[in-house]
């Protein structure tokens, strides 16, 4: 399987559902993080790397929740399309999407792999900041729509878990 598709299911996040849903992550940047490989800059102050991976799993959490939720993948699979001009064209590119990222997910699940992919997710791609985080975590309260929307927008609108940093 192509890694890059793994990250982006993984980015997604969307696959994770587990916990209680009325618990959030942390969403809180720690005041001064001690620059890592991993994250966005060495400069950069932002979440740490605790946080960002806790993050990443209770999206993906919280994407299994929503795995037979259309609503979701529909708002999912639009804004991934929307991102490659190409992909927009094509009349089943969404609906193909959709069920290569359910498949990939369920199979991250039951082998157990979402929390790894989160590793890798954070190794390779850019990490959110605490207002990002906190939006997707207020999103994950609602429905899988909102969630989708929020997550989505953060992945393939603003980059998170989605763009190398390779």
């Amino acid at each position: 399987m192509n890694s890059r598709i793994v990250i982006a299911i993984l980015t997604i996040g969307l696959l994770v559902g587990c916990g209680d849903r009325k618990e959030s992550p942390p969403a809180a940047a720690d005041p001064a993080p001690a620059p890592s490989p991993t994250s966005p800059s060495p400069t950069a102050a932002g979440p740490s790397r605790d946080v960002v991976r806790a993050f990443c799993i209770a999206n993906y959490k919280q994407m299994m929740e929503c795995v037979d939720d259309e609503a979701f993948w529909n708002v999912m699979g639009t804004l991934y399309v929307s991102t490659d001009p190409q992909l927009a064209k094509a009349p089943n590119a969404k609906q193909g999407w959709i069920e290569m990222m359910k498949d990939v997910a369920k199979t991250l699940a039951n082998s157990g792999e979402l929390e790894k992919n989160c590793d890798v997710t954070l190794e390779h791609n850019k990490w959110p900041n605490a207002a990002q985080m906190a939006r997707v975590a207020s999103a994950r309260e609602l429905s899988c729509a909102d969630f989708g929307n929020a997550f989505g927008y953060m992945m393939f609108g603003e980059g998170v878990f989605f763009e190398s940093t390779d």
